[in-house]
């Protein structure tokens, strides 16, 4: 738990807290920690041009057990059992989000009202009318609503507006799904499965 609130710390300070932790408890294990670079797997590092935090190989992970059953068999039939899981993926995905009614993709609507519970631990306070100094619980974070960052940096990182910035645009009487950056909304989600992978004739014709 210790590396993972040290690689997870999404600020230099929080960083360094946690890594000063994991020193008191091991500093052998603090040393190894920095022989790794930190710098290219640990959150206060990320460039936030991504708008993606995750920093462990869930996806790679989720491919692998997505073709498994494949991947037991000779290559050309591996992989077109990927290609039908594939086609059938994209269209499945496709007609979910037509039917749906809701602007903002489904998986960040579920963490935006989570987000929305913890935002009542919060206290704006307007520096102006876009940019608050924020207080949640024994912390306090600069917030600029226009530029979209937080001291924070998570909001940064993901796009996705969380308790903090969530508090801030309840002040302003603003929803907060207009914070939201577009990649996460169902235009976007739209044009990522708009495509198709054309079906292949048998090896007959």
């Amino acid at each position: 738990m210790l590396f993972w609130n040290v690689a997870k710390a999404y600020t230099d300070t929080d960083f360094i807290i946690a890594l000063d932790e994991l020193k008191k408890a091991s500093p052998k294990a603090a040393d190894d920690f920095i022989v790794q670079t930190p710098s290219v797997f640990c959150k206060a590092f990320m460039n936030t041009n991504s708008r993606c935090d995750v920093i462990v190989n869930n996806m790679a992970e989720t491919f692998n057990v997505y073709i498994v059953q494949g991947k037991a068999k000779h290559l050309i039939h591996m992989l077109e059992d990927i290609r039908h899981a594939l086609i059938k993926r994209i269209v499945l995905k496709r007609i979910t989000i037509e039917k749906a009614i809701d602007d903002v993709c489904p998986r960040i609507r579920v963490k935006l009202e989570k987000e929305r519970e913890e935002s009542r631990n919060c206290h704006p306070l307007p520096s102006r009318n876009i940019i608050f100094e924020v207080t949640h619980k024994l912390d306090s974070v600069h917030v600029d609503m226009n530029l979209g960052c937080c001291t924070y940096r998570r909001w940064d990182l993901t796009g996705v507006p969380y308790y903090h910035t969530i508090a801030c645009s309840t002040w302003l009487k603003e929803d907060v799904e207009g914070f939201l950056h577009p990649y996460f909304k169902r235009e976007m989600y739209l044009k990522a499965y708009g495509g198709s992978i054309l079906p292949c004739n048998g090896e007959k014709h």
